[in-house]
């Protein structure tokens, strides 16, 4: 799916289809992964005024979390359909934020305009990801924050293919090392969600009495995983703030 236009098809249908039960509904294991990763992007966000940019923000769940804390929010994606529903969660919660429809290859803001930018699980839908980091260096003022997320190539479920949406595998060490070479500094770096594996047997089995085990304990233990050097780099997801 490395055509753009074809990519804005196909998450202008999932737009439609995506539902906030997901990500704002009763804790289930559907929700559980999603919810420990929002729980280590906000612990990291610097929590301090100024102007922030959520790119591909989807449902907008990061936006508004950035909104209580207090930044002027813009949030931009790829898809109407996202963005509509953005609407919907803002007029829900009553806060406001700006809405952009554009990608992450080619954002329509001046040099230098934001405070913090935050990409969570985003690149590796993208064609060109180098070309959308560039695109998102040049926007940061200087001393500016990125907070990103990105799946591990190192983790079962990169390294088998299952999410076929992923155009990239991306080693989080290379991540690193490219950003670092851009000048960035790596201040703080988290894994999570080591739980994705035991969680998606659960649920290919479809036993729902095990759920509130699978959440108390493997999430308890996704915490502990997320901290040993080396097994971390297993964990599904990658958090880096620079």
């Amino acid at each position: 799916m490395k055509d753009l236009k074809r990519l804005k098809e196909h998450y202008e249908v999932q737009g439609r289809e995506s539902s906030f039960d997901v990500y704002l509904g009763p804790w289930g294991l559907k929700s559980a992964l999603f919810k420990r990763r929002r729980e280590v992007i906000k612990d990291v966000l610097p929590k301090k005024p100024g102007i922030a940019l959520d790119v591909g923000c989807g449902l907008g769940v990061y936006s508004l979390d950035l909104c209580l804390f207090g930044y002027e929010v813009l949030a931009i994606d790829i898809s109407k359909s996202y963005l509509e529903k953005c609407k919907i969660l803002k007029s829900r919660v009553g806060k406001e934020w700006h809405l952009i429809l554009a990608d992450a290859q080619n954002l329509p803001l001046r040099k230098g305009c934001l405070d913090l930018l935050l990409c969570s699980e985003v690149l590796e839908h993208v064609p060109d990801m180098l070309k959308a980091l560039v695109e998102m260096i040049k926007l940061l003022k200087r001393g500016g924050i990125l907070v990103l997320s990105i799946p591990s190539r190192f983790s079962f479920t990169e390294a088998l293919g299952v999410v076929r949406e992923h155009l990239h595998k991306v080693n989080p060490i290379w991540l690193r090392n490219t950003l670092c070479k851009s000048g960035f500094l790596c201040v703080e770096e988290r894994f999570c969600n080591f739980a994705i594996y035991p969680i998606m047997i659960l649920l290919s089995l479809k036993r729902p009495s095990l759920e509130s085990f699978v959440i108390v304990f493997w999430l308890g233990l996704d915490k502990l995983i997320g901290m040993i050097p080396f097994v971390k780099l297993i964990c599904w997801c990658y958090v880096a703030k620079l």
